[in-house]
């Protein structure tokens, strides 16, 4: 019973990872295709709030890291040992690396817009 609570959760957690993701998402995909492919130049890309934007994304990050990590930690006398596993779970993978990706395209965005005029 435990197991079937605990992979509803994941896949709970995978499901509102990417509705959190689904702003910067968009905001991504149609700024790429209106600017930099120009094969939508008449579309307006709607203004999303940097804190929606970075906010849900960090957070489809902690939640999809949540279900898949597993650290353990055991103290033997003067040692100290730290144990850090991944678990294999799909959907949580794969949202996860879309989270990571649209957030490291925003981020390099705003490196590269702000510090590339030095």
């Amino acid at each position: 019973m435990k197991l079937k609570l605990t992979a509803g959760l994941n896949g709970w957690l995978a499901a509102l990872g990417l509705l959190l993701s689904m702003p910067a998402l968009y905001f991504v995909i149609a700024n790429l295709l209106k600017y930099q492919l120009n094969v939508l130049p008449g579309m307006r890309v709607l203004p999303i709030h940097p804190a929606l934007l970075l906010g849900g994304l960090v957070l489809a990050v902690m939640l999809n890291l949540w279900p898949l990590l597993r650290i353990v930690t055991k103290r033997m006398d003067d040692l100290l040992t730290i144990i850090i596993s991944l678990r294999v779970r799909l959907w949580n993978l794969v949202i996860l690396g879309l989270a990571v990706v649209t957030l490291s395209t925003l981020l390099i965005y705003v490196a590269v817009e702000n510090f590339g005029h030095i």
